[in-house]
């Protein structure tokens, strides 16, 4: 027994579905990005603030107060570090995302050509 092929049109309602995947995928990314770079600009500003407020006090070297405002904004950077591993994450999902509608195309391409040709004796 000769097992059917779906038709064009549920494939065509597949391909929709990821496309719309793929839109709500990009705008998890943009707020994602947002999220990645406030996380980049805070650790900096904490940073800052640190090494201004060791600098308050003159008999630390330089090298010190750099070396303790690194240390002090220690989470900073595991938010930052978080938030950036989830952004490429979904850029991951995005390219298969994008890989699975390429393949959809060619699926659904390929099935109108195979309802073109007369059926086979």
């Amino acid at each position: 027994m000769r097992e059917s092929q779906p038709d064009v049109y549920s494939l065509l309602a597949v391909q929709a579905d990821l496309v719309r995947l793929h839109m709500e995928l990009g705008q998890a990314m943009a707020k994602e990005f947002g999220a990645k770079e406030s996380a980049y600009i805070n650790r900096k500003i904490a940073e800052a603030n640190q090494y201004v407020a060791g600098r308050s006090n003159p008999k630390k070297k330089i090298a010190d107060v750099t070396q303790e405002s690194l240390l002090a904004v220690g989470e900073e950077f595991d938010k930052e570090i978080q938030s950036a591993v989830t952004y490429e994450s979904y850029r991951t999902l995005l390219r298969s995302l994008q890989n699975a509608l390429d393949y959809s195309r060619t699926v659904v391409s390929f099935l109108k050509q195979t309802e073109s040709l007369p059926p086979a004796a």
